[in-house]
């Protein structure tokens, strides 16, 4: 029953209906029976031990929010800086001063998309899912204990793109 249901998710993956994210736990084999070929094909990440589950998490969510702005007119912050059509808006404002911060100063970065996402947030309907991540990555920063401040910055910049194409 396995083996019938990874067929099915490989079929949808080359229908492009589904994303597959491989996982090895501990080591990769180096060879790999021929149904699970796929899965060096593909991107994969591996994990060694409990420790490596918060970045593997951090991943997956990169992954997801890339892929939900993939169709969008706006595809990174410059964009909507660039391209955004109300420039008298204060998300506007708001993200010319996100660009002004240096890059390395993530503690400010993380905390300016914070609150640009907090300011949609209180005016609209916002994704439960994106809520619940930019809490947790406002948090984790608050106390200090972020995994890898480039890859929160993508997810928040990501989500702060999808919220801002739906205006």
């Amino acid at each position: 029953i396995c083996l019938e249901e990874f067929q099915i998710l490989v079929e949808r993956h080359i229908k492009k209906e589904i994303f597959i994210f491989p996982i090895f736990i501990s080591n990769v084999p180096e060879k790999i029976d021929e149904p699970f070929r796929i899965c060096k094909e593909l991107v994969f990440k591996k994990i060694e031990d409990q420790s490596d589950f918060p970045a593997l998490s951090l991943h997956i969510i990169a992954k997801i929010t890339t892929d939900e702005i993939c169709n969008f007119k706006y595809k990174s912050i410059k964009e909507l800086e660039l391209y955004f059509d109300d420039k008298k808006s204060l998300y506007y404002k708001m993200i010319i001063e996100y660009q002004n911060i240096i890059k390395t100063n993530y503690n400010m970065r993380i905390a300016s998309l914070f609150f640009l996402y907090v300011t949609i947030a209180h005016s609209y309907n916002i994704n439960f899912f994106h809520y619940k991540t930019m809490n947790f990555i406002y948090h984790q920063n608050c106390l200090n204990i972020l995994i890898d401040e480039k890859r929160e910055l993508q997810i928040m910049e990501n989500i702060i793109i999808y919220e801002l194409s739906l205006l």
